[in-house]
């Protein structure tokens, strides 16, 4: 199938996902802003750290209830839980509506990045792995842009037509899903587990997740640090803007999907054509970099910092997922495995705004974000490592023949 077919045989698809994107990322990134109105900062940063800690154990089990549930049914069901969830702000902002508004947000997000990764890999083939995957992240992205880039006028809406909005829009991305593609494998809904099949499960799980090593996991890590990274800057950027304590152009939070969207197709054919791991080790390096110096900018540089901090995780990302694609070819354990790699993520936004909030008043913003940003270096090195992509000494060494020999195929 041509490009342009398989992109309009998804639209519905990619649709939903920018319009379910645009809805979730203006609700988590307002937040922090409603949630100092009623709350220390630093109790507001616990109750986003617990939702997400709660959706960690139900992340390793995803696979299961993919399988029961299917991945599409799966979006849709997270689509009318952020109904619920935004339905409740039109009642007004008070500790019970601002802790269940999170609490439903939290069922919306149990089990949306697992299903929708896999039913990515689901309809993924090797002809068109990196083509769906881009478009996917510039959908994703695209919704997130548009979110962040008009947060300051959702900040100036009363909290009731806000709520209002957002029930709209996550209604909306529901119908999109529900004329989207189905599942391309057949689901069994009422699959049962006993016990020792879970065990089975998880062990089928974590044999599927050592055959697609390295990619695997180094996917989990950078799943884990760049979470924690983007959890921080959504939780400090939006309070900064809120309180006017800075001169953050109101794009500032959309600058880092933006990349995505102006070069996502780009990003796309370089994976495809590109040597998968240097362009993983650069971009994790040059994601590092800039991650660590964004706190210390301000206004056009903080735009400039972002955009290259996102040039260089989406080109790690997209190789990333797409050597996993093609080391991938049974499909077994799909929901299993993008559920593992969904726990490193949500454990890094659980852990993001609960270290960010404790810091933010001591530090300051700018030291918050380049305190959490520094395991990015980690995953650096490790990939690095898993890659085999560490530097080659022996030309500045005087005995090369030797090194040589001590390094040869066993």
């Amino acid at each position: 199938m041509k490009s342009k077919e398989l992109f309009f045989s998804f639209l519905p698809f990619w649709i939903f996902v920018l319009l379910f994107k645009l809805a979730s990322s203006t609700h988590y990134a307002i937040l922090p802003v409603f949630g100092e109105r009623i709350l220390p900062i630093w109790a507001v940063g616990l109750v986003l750290s617990v939702a997400s800690f709660v959706q960690l154990p139900l992340d390793l089990l995803s696979g299961v209830f993919l399988k029961r549930l299917g991945f599409l049914r799966t979006l849709i069901f997270s689509c009318f839980a952020f109904v619920f969830s935004a339905g409740v702000l039109i009642f007004g902002l008070n500790v019970t509506t601002y802790l269940l508004s999170v609490i439903f947000a939290t069922f919306g997000w149990f089990f949306f990045t697992p299903a929708l990764n896999t039913y990515i890999l689901n309809h993924s083939t090797d002809s068109n792995t990196e083509k769906l995957i881009t478009w996917r992240d510039v959908s994703q992205s695209s919704g997130v842009f548009i979110g962040a880039s008009a947060l300051v006028l959702s900040m100036g809406l009363s909290v009731n037509k806000f709520g209002v909005l957002l029930s709209a829009f996550f209604i909306s991305a529901g119908l999109f899903a529900m004329i989207s593609p189905k599942d391309a494998k057949k689901i069994e809904p009422k699959a049962r587990l006993e016990a020792e099949e879970k065990v089975g499960y998880f062990k089928k799980v974590a044999a599927e997740f050592k055959k697609l090593s390295p990619a695997s996991w180094i996917l989990f890590i950078q799943g884990m640090t760049s979470s924690t990274f983007y959890a921080t800057i959504w939780f400090v950027v939006p309070l900064e803007m809120a309180n006017g304590l800075s001169a953050l152009p109101s794009i500032s939070l959309g600058i880092f999907d933006m990349a995505v969207v102006v070069l996502g197709l780009g990003f796309g054919l370089i994976a495809k054509r590109a040597k998968r791991k240097r362009l993983i080790v650069f971009g994790l390096l040059l994601f590092s970099i800039m991650a660590a110096l964004i706190g210390f900018q301000g206004g056009i540089a903080f735009l400039i910092f972002g955009f290259l901090a996102t040039v260089g995780d989406e080109l790690s990302n997209i190789s990333l997922w797409s050597w996993l694609t093609h080391l991938d070819k049974e499909h077994n354990e799909d929901g299993g495995v993008a559920g593992a790699i969904t726990f490193a993520q949500d454990f890094g936004w659980a852990i993001g705004p609960l270290i960010a909030g404790f810091l933010y008043k001591p530090l300051g913003p700018q030291l918050t974000i380049m305190t959490l940003s520094l395991p990015l270096f980690f995953t650096f090195v490790f990939a690095m490592l898993k890659t085999h992509m560490i530097p080659n000494f022996e030309h500045f060494t005087h005995n090369r023949r030797i090194h040589r020999l001590r390094h040869h195929k066993h």
